[in-house]
């Protein structure tokens, strides 16, 4: 079991970087140390290790009384980049039925984070070398130059660097984008960090549920490695709260099965997450005598890794362990809205 030691100490650090390991100290003195500054920072990172975490906390040390608003770069269709970002004006074109701010008004002098920075296509990066080098922009349909306040976070989790050597990424952007980068690890690389997570995490369920952790449930995630990092072990303890709601701890019996299905070697088959969770409701109600729709069960889950992954179906489907084919098929079964 976590010490009381380590619950008070969860609550008295003010940072939303959370581990003991030296790699999370260095990442979260680097990011408060920026917040005190202006420059663009690029922030690089598999997915799930929590880029979006590192801007805040960049964020917070300077403009914590800012707007912060991440742009998912990979959504913005290219018919709309310039009004999203740059905002329009009444008439600039169709269905410009009134004046609209883009995120780079809107913020003000808060933090844009430009998340997934290197799906951006070519003719985009230009655009926004543009703003970044001037400091100015124009909405759609205004001549008029606005003065850029906001101070500029990107993230990424390609390689910018093989992108500019592979032509899909201009290396003049590059550069400007990367005046100080900020690296987060992957969680394999700091594992004495997971059991601080993992009662973080459940600190933020305890106050609707009424849960604390046990050993055995360090003891159930000890050598995992975490592909889809703290992201995938964020939602582990969802599901674990999920099933084990009724109960005043979270033991092993309600991680096992989880567990068992992720250490099977090779790819996982389309099948593993409906047995799972199956098993898990075996696991955790059968003792009860009650019945629960595994239906809406498995619904219910999907809708909380689609709003995780702010639904990315390539990151809901590695975090569930299926295919992205399989994941769609379950979205158009049970008519799920991937962006609610």
């Amino acid at each position: 079991m976590l010490t009381q030691e380590l619950r008070s100490e969860l609550q008295q650090v003010p940072t939303l970087i959370v581990g003991r390991s030296q790699k999370a100290g260095e990442m979260r003195e680097l990011a408060q140390r920026l917040g005190k500054t202006g420059h663009t920072v690029l922030i690089q990172g598999e997915t799930g290790t929590g880029k979006e975490i590192a801007a805040k906390e960049i964020h917070n040390n300077g403009r914590q009384n800012r707007p912060f608003v991440p742009v998912n770069c990979s959504a913005i269709t290219s018919t709309l980049f310039e009004s999203e970002m740059f905002g329009h004006r009444e008439g600039s074109f169709t269905d410009a039925y009134e004046d609209r701010k883009g995120f780079f008004e809107s913020v003000e002098d808060g933090t844009i984070l430009l998340d997934e920075v290197g799906t951006l296509p070519l003719d985009f990066q230009v655009k926004l070398l543009r703003i970044l080098e001037d400091g100015m922009f124009s909405p759609v349909g205004d001549r008029r130059k606005i003065q850029m306040k906001a101070r500029v976070i990107a993230s990424t989790n390609t390689d910018l660097k093989q992108a500019v050597t592979d032509g899909k990424f201009r290396s003049d952007l590059f550069y400007r984008l990367n005046v100080i980068p900020l690296n987060v690890p992957s969680l394999r690389d700091r594992l004495e960090d997971v059991p601080v997570l993992i009662e973080y995490f459940l600190s933020q369920e305890k106050d609707e549920i009424g849960m604390s952790t046990r050993g055995a449930l360090m003891r159930e995630y000890h050598g995992y490695n975490w592909p889809g990092n703290v992201r995938e072990l964020k939602n582990a303890v969802a599901r674990m709260a999920f099933f084990a709601e009724r109960d005043e701890t979270v033991q092993s019996d309600h991680v096992q099965p989880y567990m068992k299905s992720m250490f099977v070697g090779g790819e996982q088959e389309d099948v593993s997450f409906a047995t799972q969770v199956e098993s898990e409701i075996h696991t955790c109600y059968k003792a009860e005598g009650k019945f629960f729709n595994f239906t809406e069960l498995h619904k219910d889950y999907l809708r909380k890794v689609l709003r995780e992954t702010r639904g990315c179906a390539m990151e809901a489907a590695s975090i569930v362990g299926v295919s992205e084919a399989t994941l769609y098929r379950w979205i158009r079964q049970f008519h799920i809205n991937r962006c609610e």
